[in-house]
């Protein structure tokens, strides 16, 4: 999205790569359209904070902090957490 701070786009891109096994799991379940025809989109910067999936038609999201990213170190201290 125009506008997003370089660090957190790197850390979003750097996110979709490296999912946890949830993350995949769930992902395979709403993406192309499967939920009531909704585009979801993963690993996107809003704000400061890297939500796991955003439907941007509808404006909701996801994040699962303590399933994913909390328990991938190295992500907690770029993310000052």
């Amino acid at each position: 999205m125009p506008g997003q701070d370089e660090k957190s786009i790197r850390l979003a891109r750097r996110l979709r790569i490296d999912q946890t096994d949830a993350e995949t799991v769930l992902w395979n379940r709403i993406r192309n359209r499967r939920i009531d025809g909704n585009k979801f989109v993963g690993q996107e910067p809003i704000i400061g904070y890297i939500c796991d999936f955003v439907c941007r038609e509808n404006a909701s999201s996801s994040k699962s902090m303590a399933a994913s990213t909390m328990n991938r170190p190295r992500m907690r201290s770029e993310m000052n957490v």
